[in-house]
């Protein structure tokens, strides 16, 4: 056998093994993270409109594994898309394979602010169908949705004034 005839066989396998390697990964961040769940209701066949960032960040999990901080991490892969009637969500297409089009109503999302490690600030969103997955976005982004839709999630609530 020549040099250049294995090298080109292991370059052509390390290829196709990358390609299988990313697809079982996309798999598996789709199913175990509750991309796939969601798609029971709240996959979306059309086109959305609205305001959209591109290159966005997030992470989702469900259930024990989520409270524990095992998710499934989206680093700028995401598309988010906000309107009058809900959020729309997508991946960075060829990039997420396994992980369609999401569009779930306003009144089935409910938010809530918490701390990840304790220290970095981020908005966490829950879906009345799928109440164990959470999707947790960054305070700046969560701020660009609010803007773009004429939301306020955490408005102050006045408290009473005490009795003396």
């Amino acid at each position: 056998m020549n040099i250049k005839e294995g090298s080109i066989e292991f370059f052509v396998l390390l290829i196709l093994g990358m390609i299988a390697l990313w697809l079982v990964i996309s798999f598996m961040g789709s199913f175990f993270g509750g991309w796939w769940l969601l798609t029971n209701g709240y996959r979306c066949q059309k086109k959305l409109t609205g305001t959209t960032w591109l290159f966005q960040s997030g992470s989702m999990g469900r259930g024990i594994a989520a409270s524990m901080g095992i998710n499934a991490e989206y680093g700028m892969f995401l598309i988010v898309t906000a309107n009058d009637d809900g959020l729309g969500m997508s991946g960075i297409p060829y990039l997420l394979p396994f992980h369609p089009q999401l569009f779930i109503p306003w009144e089935e999302i409910s938010v809530r602010q918490m701390r990840a490690f304790f220290i970095i600030p981020q908005v966490v969103l829950t879906f009345a169908a799928h109440p164990d997955v959470r999707f947790s976005i960054s305070n700046r982004l969560a701020d660009k949705i609010q803007a773009a839709t004429g939301q306020n999630w955490f408005d102050e609530v006045p408290q009473p004034a005490e009795e003396k």
